[in-house]
């Protein structure tokens, strides 16, 4: 799903081997990125697909929704979620979910 954002999909994997030189790697072995020494910082980046994908399904979910939602799930949702997902794909919310075209659940 997230491919049609431009996004490499998941899984990603780190080389927590190396600490010298940590690097992400794709499910197809190939490079990504390097990054510091830092393995947490390591094995989030290599986590931030999979979250994306799931975050944008929970999102389209709560939309659908939303006439039944709490007010606090609604704000949540609005506030954090929705913001999170167009930092990380530099789309509004209206496009991610056209390109996307995720079935609903």
């Amino acid at each position: 799903m997230i491919e049609k954002l431009g996004i490499t999909p998941g899984p990603w994997d780190t080389n927590l081997e190396d600490l010298n030189d940590l690097c992400i790697y794709d499910s197809n072995g190939e490079w990504i990125a390097n990054l510091d020494s830092n393995i947490a910082n390591a094995r989030l980046i290599a986590t931030a697909p999979e979250m994306l994908e799931a975050l944008i399904r929970c999102c389209i979910n709560l939309e659908d929704n939303k006439a039944s939602l709490p007010r606090t799930i609604w704000h949540i949702w609005t506030q954090y979620f929705i913001p999170t997902i167009e930092k990380a794909t530099g789309k509004k919310w209206e496009d991610v979910k056209a390109i996307t075209e995720v079935p609903h659940d």
